[in-house]
């Protein structure tokens, strides 16, 4: 059954809550000890043969979502169905969370995904509520184009072209909780 966007915008569309009943706690705990230290965030990747070793993105981790982390093969074939794609493998991030004032240790930068230039990005967001934001490409104002407030179990699928167009990040939030968010990708 595919599911229907709740907002199209040009080369993304937003689902909200589609996600919203996997058990947050549970994903935490079942990847905790597969996160690579990155600074203040954790990484790891997951494909459907993964053999432990490290990956070409990052050095990250790469572990089987069969084998090592079901819940993520059980979430993969949701997405799949839902957006009517076939994903190959997905990355894994933990972003702590922020009690600073300003926030900016919640921040991720303005970036477009270099390997997904002509293929499609699913990212899903679990945990603690997070602005999510689009800028065009090549726009020197500091403004943005779109911005979400990305719940617990939303998705946005940003469509092939989007990271050619589109810059996307995560603005500066004090007082912010943890969130897991999983992108799942295609191989070029």
């Amino acid at each position: 059954m595919s599911w229907k966007p709740t907002e199209e915008y040009f080369l993304w569309h937003y689902y909200a809550g589609v996600l919203a009943d996997v058990d947050y706690n549970n994903l935490y705990t079942s990847l905790e000890a597969k996160w690579k230290p990155n600074n203040s965030r954790r990484s790891c990747l997951f494909t459907a043969r993964g053999n432990g070793g490290k990956s070409n993105y990052s050095g990250m981790p790469v572990y089987s979502w069969i084998d090592d982390v079901p819940v993520i093969d059980t979430i993969r074939k949701r997405v799949c169905e839902g957006l009517n794609e076939n994903y190959e493998f997905v990355l894994v991030h933990y972003y702590p969370g922020c009690t600073d004032d300003d926030g900016k240790k919640s921040t991720i930068a303005y970036h477009f995904d270099k390997e997904a230039l002509v293929s499609d990005v699913a990212s899903i967001s679990f945990g603690h509520p997070r602005k999510f934001r689009f800028r065009k490409r090549g726009d020197p104002s500091i403004g943005y184009f779109k911005e979400y407030e990305l719940q617990h179990g939303d998705l946005l699928h940003m469509l092939a072209g989007c990271q050619k167009q589109w810059l996307h990040g995560v603005p500066p939030q004090a007082n912010v909780l943890g969130r897991i968010n999983f992108t799942f990708r295609k191989y070029q």
